[in-house]
């Protein structure tokens, strides 16, 4: 769930477009389009059944597998946009949104979250919302307060 509402959704939307053409019927049998998701999920797989809970920080590894299986619905995506233009369009859509996305939450990497986790993510009842940042604050809370917000990392 976490990770979920820490990737932007541009790379989310990438991801299962990618994950739907490394597993489709052609490509299943070459191990070079299954096995960069085949090592996310493991690591994934074991993580569930960890009592760690600092957030994201112990799972990163699987952006690895992610941005190889990402980058495969990209190049798919530029292989379609030869014939078809909304392929480009929509590549273009999405990695502008991503570049958006990264300018926007800037100088606050750490806690920021995407859409999924709504406007206000630590009011959730079901307490997700306070371990998403493990403990960090946007540069604008701090004040809020009433603590002086770090003037430089």
């Amino acid at each position: 769930m976490v990770l979920a509402v820490k990737t932007p959704l541009p790379f989310l939307a990438l991801l299962f477009a990618g994950a739907a053409i490394c597993l489709g019927k052609a490509r299943r049998a070459n191990p070079a389009f299954w096995l960069p998701l085949a090592f996310s999920l493991g690591i994934l797989c074991f993580s569930l059944f960890s009592h760690i809970n600092i957030g994201v920080r112990h799972v990163l590894p699987v952006y690895m597998g992610f941005s190889i299986v990402a980058a495969v619905a990209i190049i798919r995506l530029l292989e379609m946009a030869r014939t078809a233009r909304w392929a480009a369009w929509a590549l273009g859509l999405l990695l502008v949104w991503y570049g958006a996305t990264s300018a926007f939450s800037h100088p606050d990497y750490i806690p920021y979250v995407n859409a999924l986790a709504g406007s206000e993510p630590e009011n959730d009842p079901g307490g997700l919302g306070s371990r998403l940042g493990a403990g960090h604050e946007t540069a604008g809370e701090a004040p809020a307060r009433g603590r002086r917000a770090p003037s430089h990392v």
